[in-house]
Order: structure tokens, then C-alpha cells, then sequence
């Protein structure tokens, strides 16, 4: 065999395994509700005391728990969007806690340094990411007899993991979830995921022109993102849907938020999730896209990015969530 015939079966053992390979599996920790209020306050307490006594995260990125003093009828888990933290939720959060749920927002993982450029985020897994998401709805089964679990971005594809999973999610609410790339055709997505989580690790702006200075991102979030935990994230997805085509999902409802402005997600493979869902679950599944002309941003729960359009849209999402 001469070189240019060796050259030719490398790539094309490279082009099969970024196009064709299947992502690694998700190996995922088994449910263990806490059996009480007290029990879930205690734990939530002990992880605030220790994210206090770290010394290296911004106070306002603390894991928040809004709780009416005992177990509630609802509880709300919300999960962050990947580079931010639980502040991005405080205000939904309150607006639900005045209906009578108990709310918990906590930090997700290598989350929340006060060093904006920070390289925790490097260090993101989708293992860590299922733990997680496991852990606050075993939290949040004492906080409340019916949970709804909301995420957006990373934290939607979080919440898609819940759905498919978790019986005892009440209502998953995927929000702009982070399954494909905007510019990234559908089909490419898999190549992207491993090309992502083979690579070296880099740190990309998320507006190379103001870089730290970036006008769209709050003081509390991140200029720039781990490419590495950009691809664990989509493998998680990639996983979910894996296992869509083979189970119907667990939750007893889903809401699937989109944007039709939105220029950082791929709406088609977001669309996946529900036509796979239709097609084949039991689980009634809702979708619901704000309209290209409102000029939303990815991320459409932060205040600052909301400005006067804030009201209308977590009005929107209230009344989406809350429906018996």
C-alpha cells in the first residue's frame, strides 16, 4: 500500500468517525428523592455554606432558594443558561414564588467564579451535568408535591435530559436549548460534537471585537466559553435524542421554548426533540415560539437583555408554565 492509499483510509476513517460515530454514552447516578422538607432544606442550606466559605465566587451567584417555609403544592427548579449564573433567574423566580411555589435556582457546576475569565468552564462533562440535574430534582421532590423543572440554553438541554428521564418531572420546559450550532447545518452536528471534544480545549470570545467589555453580557456571566464544555453539552444532547428513538420520554409534560431570532441554537435540531416526542411518547408534548419580529435574544430571561420587553415576555412564559 503506497502513502497516498494510507493517507486516503486515515481520512476516511476520520471522516466516518466524526460523521458517523456515535457520542460516548452518559452513564448517569439512579434518583434518590430526599424523603422530607427538612431533609431538602438542610441539604440546600449545607450547599450555600459551602459556596459562602469558597471565598472565589460572586455572592450574587449563590445557589438561591425562595421556599415559603414548608413543602409546597409546586416547586420550580431553574437551571442556567452555560456561562452564567443563578442571578439570571432571581427575577422569574420571585414572580413564581409570589404564586405560591418554592423556588430553587442553583449554580451549576465550575459556575460562578467572581474572576470573569475564569477557566472553570473548562472542566464542564456531561456526567457532571446529568449528576446535577439529578441531585436538584431529588432536592426538589421535598421542596413541593408537583416539580417543574425550566432550563435554558445549557440548562434546556439539562432539562431535556429530564424529560426523557425523570418521572417524577411534572413539567420539563426546555428553553432554547443548546442541542445545535445556528451556523452548523443539522446534519453536521454530530461531526461538530466530536470535533469539539477532540480538539484542544480553547477559550472563545463570545464577541471577539468587545471581548471582556461585551455590552451584551452581565456582570455576573462569562465574556467567553470553554469549546470543550460547548461540545460536552451538545454530547449530552446528541445522548437524549439517542434515546429518544428508543424510549418514550418519562416526564408527565413538556414545554419546548424556542426563538425564532435566535442566532446561537439551531431551531431544526431543537425540533427533533419534539417530532421524535410526538411520534413516538406518551408524554404530552407543548411547543411555543416568540416571534421573530420581537428581536430576542438567545438568552431571553436575563433582565438587562430584556429591558422594556421584560414584562411581556416573563408574563408569557408565567402563563405557558403554569397552565393545569
Amino acid at each position: 500500500m503506497n502513502a497516498f492509499s494510507i493517507g486516503l483510509a486515515i481520512v476516511m476513517s476520520l471522516v466516518g468517525f466524526f460523521f458517523l460515530a456515535p457520542v460516548k454514552p452518559v452513564n448517569s447516578t439512579a434518583p434518590a428523592p430526599v424523603s422530607s422538607y427538612e431533609e431538602a432544606l438542610a441539604r440546600i442550606q449545607n450547599i450555600q455554606t459551602q459556596e459562602q466559605a469558597r471565598g472565589d465566587l460572586n455572592p450574587v451567584c449563590f445557589t438561591k432558594l425562595l421556599t415559603h417555609g414548608q413543602r409546597a403544592k409546586h416547586v420550580i427548579v431553574f437551571l442556567h443558561g452555560y456561562t452564567s449564573c443563578p442571578e439570571q433567574f432571581r427575577q422569574l423566580g420571585e414572580k413564581f414564588y409570589e404564586r405560591g411555589y418554592n423556588v430553587l435556582i442553583p449554580r451549576l457546576p465550575h459556575h460562578g467564579p467572581r474572576d470573569r475569565l475564569s477557566v472553570e468552564l473548562e472542566k464542564t462533562t456531561a456526567e457532571e451535568m446529568v449528576t446535577f440535574a439529578n441531585e436538584m430534582m431529588d432536592l426538589a421532590r421535598g421542596l413541593g408535591e408537583r416539580v417543574t423543572v425550566a432550563g435554558l440554553s445549557g440548562g434546556g438541554t439539562m432539562a431535556l435530559w429530564l424529560a426523557q428521564y425523570r418521572s417524577d418531572v411534572e413539567l420539563a420546559v426546555a428553553m432554547a436549548p443548546f442541542v445545535g450550532v445556528s451556523y452548523i447545518p443539522s446534519p453536521l452536528t454530530t461531526a461538530m460534537t466530536h470535533w469539539l471534544l477532540t480538539a484542544p480545549n480553547s477559550f472563545e470570545w463570545w464577541n471577539p471585537k468587545t471581548r471582556e467589555q461585551n455590552p451584551g453580557v452581565s456582570l455576573y456571566s462569562y465574556p467567553r466559553y470553554s469549546t470543550r464544555a460547548a461540545g460536552e453539552i451538545l454530547r449530552l444532547g446528541l445522548v437524549v435524542q439517542t434515546q429518544a428513538r428508543k424510549a418514550i420520554p418519562s416526564a408527565a409534560h413538556i414545554l419546548v421554548i424556542t426563538n425564532a431570532n435566535d442566532n446561537a441554537i439551531n431551531n431544526d435540531e431543537v425540533n427533533k426533540f419534539v417530532n421524535l416526542w410526538k411520534k413516538y411518547g406518551h408524554s404530552p408534548v407543548q411547543t411555543y415560539q416568540f416571534e421573530q419580529t420581537l428581536q430576542l435574544n438567545h438568552d431571553f430571561i436575563t433582565p438587562e437583555r430584556l429591558k422594556d420587553l421584560k414584562e411581556s415576555v416573563y408574563s408569557t412564559l408565567i402563563d405557558l408554565m403554569t397552565k393545569e
